[in-house]
């Protein structure tokens, strides 16, 4: 009974070793490697693009034209990628993966997706492992951007746009000259870093710290962290506080002109009309608020 049990271990073994060869045989045989793949679609009345990738990076970026295309390397991975569109949606998918895809070595795959200057619907990114990129150059304002990662990092910058929500299940966000009406975003393992920023913001972290500097607060803000520290710029607006922290110490540079209430764990204070709430509620970590 052992020597078959030993048998079957090591015929599992052999399976294993042969589905990494296989997965990753592309990648360092000369002659089969790793060619780049190019598709796409012309947008017609669709007003989103739709971006699921399982284990691949993801760049964004846009040109003159009024085609939705991606470009990826060819790997066993990328074979099943598709593009396809309904009268709602354009939509770049990777249906499925191979399961000796699993032992596949080295980094993700990198897809570029490019979209039209012109466009001005919704955004939406799904990704498992990846990390997801977006460097503006237009002056456009999207309907909304919205990303699902469930792990990697979130790099944004010069985005205009009605609403955005962002969720990372364990990675970083950073938004750099973001302008939102609406705005979510989420951590469970990960940083939330944003300068330059525009507009309201809702944050959960649960394992991170959360570092905010604004040009303009627009509408309540409202934080609820678990464990992390938090360092909010808020300018020369006229704020509202309502701050504490369950294991933590507080520390505030505003210039508040009406104090409620004051102390190590938590802050209630008013400057000038206090137009704009900042509600922050941490259970550990500390919270710092500076003009």
């Amino acid at each position: 009974m052992r020597r078959l049990a030993g048998l079957i271990l090591v015929l599992i073994g052999f399976v294993i070793l042969a589905a990494t060869l296989l997965a990753n045989v592309s990648n360092y045989v000369p002659g089969i490697a790793s060619s780049n793949k190019h598709l796409e679609e012309t947008l017609q009345e669709a007003d989103s693009i739709q971006i699921n990738a399982l284990s691949s990076d993801v760049t964004i970026q846009t040109h003159d034209k009024d085609t939705v295309s991606i470009e990826t390397s060819a790997r066993n991975k990328d074979n099943d990628v598709k593009i396809t569109q309904d009268s709602h949606a354009v939509k770049i998918t990777q249906p499925k993966q191979h399961w000796f895809s699993f032992f596949t070595l080295g980094e993700n795959s990198n897809w570029v997706v490019t979209i039209p200057e012109a466009f001005k619907g919704r955004l939406s990114i799904h990704g498992g492992s990846s990390d997801f990129r977006f460097e503006n150059e237009q002056e456009k304002r999207y309907k909304s951007i919205q990303t699902d990662i469930a792990s990697g990092d979130t790099y944004m910058t010069n985005i205009k746009t009605e609403e955005i929500d962002l969720s990372a299940k364990s990675g970083n966000l950073t938004l750099n000259d973001v302008q939102t009406d609406k705005a979510a975003v989420e951590t469970i393992s990960g940083n939330i870093n944003i300068n330059d920023y525009t507009g309201p913001l809702t944050a959960n972290v649960t394992s991170g710290n959360i570092n905010v500097q604004w040009k303009e607060i627009k509408n309540d803000v409202r934080m609820n962290v678990t464990s992390g520290d938090v360092d909010l710029q808020v300018g020369q607006e006229n704020v509202r506080l309502c701050v504490s922290v369950v294991s933590g110490d507080i520390r505030n540079d505003v210039a508040l002109d009406t104090i409620e209430q004051s102390g190590n764990r938590s802050l209630k204070g008013t400057k000038g009309a206090g137009d704009v709430l900042i509600h922050l509620k941490s259970v550990s970590g500390n919270l710092y608020i500076k003009e």
